[in-house]
């Protein structure tokens, strides 16, 4: 991958890619029916979502305060949200909305955006860099080179991507380089 390169199946890679952003739309629908019309960037309004309207006890630290934030705001951010315990329904449907669009949004700006990207710009090819000795778990990783590509703001950005954080699935929108050639992969 680091000389040779990586070819993606353009067609399979557009299709996801379209799959997902119609998916996450329909999560974002669903999720902004069952909040309301909020900003869910803005830390304010989604307190107000979260602890007053759905009721969630905020976290505390071991004497039994409040986590909040070094301005005394209440907590946000997608640690937080990850960590509240759902008890209500209405607290259960918000988790569960929130998972699917979240899962649905990190396959498109982790992998995705990337891939669509490559097809477009580079015809489907790019290169990988295997990474030693940086893991803390001491094993071999491997990133896609960082490329210049489009955002949704129409500005260019450098882009990669973490082959092994990519979903396994994720796998079948790759092809060989040449007809006639095989693609393997080998796991120590």
């Amino acid at each position: 991958i680091e000389q040779e390169g990586m070819v993606l199946d353009s067609e399979r890679v557009y299709a996801e890619y379209e799959r997902v952003v119609r998916a996450r739309r329909n999560a974002e629908a669903q999720l902004k029916s069952f909040a309301g019309d909020l900003n869910f960037r803005s830390p304010k309004q989604m307190a107000a979502l979260l602890y007053d309207k759905l009721g969630f006890e905020e976290l505390t630290n071991a004497r039994g305060e409040p986590k909040r934030t070094p301005a005394n705001g209440r907590l946000t951010d997608s640690l937080t949200l990850d960590t509240l315990k759902a008890t209500t329904a209405d607290q259960k449907k918000f988790v569960e909305l929130r998972q699917d669009f979240s899962s649905l949004d990190a396959l498109l700006t982790k992998n995705l955006a990337f891939f669509e990207g490559v097809c477009q710009k580079y015809k489907g090819k790019f290169y990988g860099n295997f990474n030693q000795c940086v893991t803390q778990t001491h094993r071999l990783s491997s990133s896609g080179k960082k490329i210049l590509l489009r955002d949704s703001d129409g500005k260019d950005k450098a882009k990669g991507v973490q082959f092994q954080n990519m979903p396994r699935d994720y796998k079948k929108l790759f092809k060989a380089r040449k007809a006639g050639y095989e693609m393997v992969e080998i796991d120590g």
